[in-house]
């Protein structure tokens, strides 16, 4: 029996579910869809629900199967002149190369993903594509190419005047700049992201800022900007507490504040959330 719900309705009720992240339902809907019988191979729903299938697999983490089942899908989609799925694809394979490590394989995937979002005239596809490129650059050592594509990168989320996309781009930026000893500049970028940011975000930058200016010896500076911090940290932060607090402590340390360097490490110790994440 043919299935009623048409496949622009359909299609719009997977997008709803998966921007909502409800990867159960999701996948449901998707195998539903299946057993009721494809009659609509000249749609590409086929395909498209394979597009679907690697989405959720890269938020469950199953990066092998996306690069393994997504591409074959993307030639096809390309061949039907659908564009649009098949540039999102692409930015899922290229993700699923740099969780894995392929850096260049992401690089390549980046590249196409890229070519992709400007044929269809997305501009968020554009600075997620060059933001990974920035990423697989820098871990490969391509300082120069990184350095390049972060610039391009940050003025033409500049030119949006998007914050969430001025936002990737200085995040980007950040990482160059912190990578290649130029931890003034990405102070500096870290404060206006800060400025910019809220929430999650907001504290990620704010752990970064600290971060850097205990780097470069700016300890009393590190010290407000991680005092302000802990201030606004709420506990549904991605950021875990016992690393903030042991940085923290290491910064008190190093202004020869031991007894109070010592309360931060017993208390980051004893948060039960511990944890030291990498510094920026």
């Amino acid at each position: 029996m043919k299935p009623t719900t048409s496949i622009d309705e359909f299609l719009s009720t997977l997008e709803e579910l998966y921007a909502r992240n409800d990867l159960v339902a999701l996948r449901d809907a998707i195998t539903k869809r299946r057993n009721d019988g494809l009659h609509d191979h000249a749609n590409n729903l086929l395909d498209i629900l394979t597009v679907f299938d690697g989405f959720i697999d890269l938020r469950e983490g199953r990066c092998d199967l996306v690069i393994h089942n997504v591409p074959p899908a993307i030639d096809r989609l390309l061949a039907a002149g659908e564009q649009h799925y098949a540039a999102r694809a692409s930015f899922a394979v290229c993700q699923s190369h740099r969780i894995l490590g392929n850096l260049t394989n992401c690089i390549d995937w980046a590249k196409r993903f890229e070519t992709l979002a400007v044929k269809v005239g997305s501009v968020r596809g554009r600075v997620n594509a060059m933001s990974e490129m920035v990423y697989a650059y820098v871990y490969s050592g391509q300082m120069d190419r990184a350095d390049r594509v972060s610039e391009s990168l940050l003025t033409l989320a500049d030119n949006q005047s998007d914050v969430a996309l001025i936002i990737t781009a200085l995040e980007s930026r950040i990482l160059l700049l912190s990578r290649t000893g130029r931890t003034n500049e990405a102070i500096d970028h870290s404060i206006r992201l800060t400025d910019l940011a809220s929430g999650d975000q907001q504290a990620a930058g704010l752990f970064q800022q600290a971060t850097l200016l205990s780097r470069i010896g700016r300890n009393a500076d590190a010290r407000e900007v991680f005092e302000r911090l802990i201030a606004s940290y709420t506990p549904t932060s991605e950021l875990r507490i016992g690393a903030i607090l042991h940085n923290y402590a290491n910064t008190l340390l190093s202004l020869g504040d031991v007894a109070a360097a010592y309360e931060q490490f017993h208390r980051a110790l004893t948060t039960g959330t511990g944890g030291i994440l990498p510094a920026y």
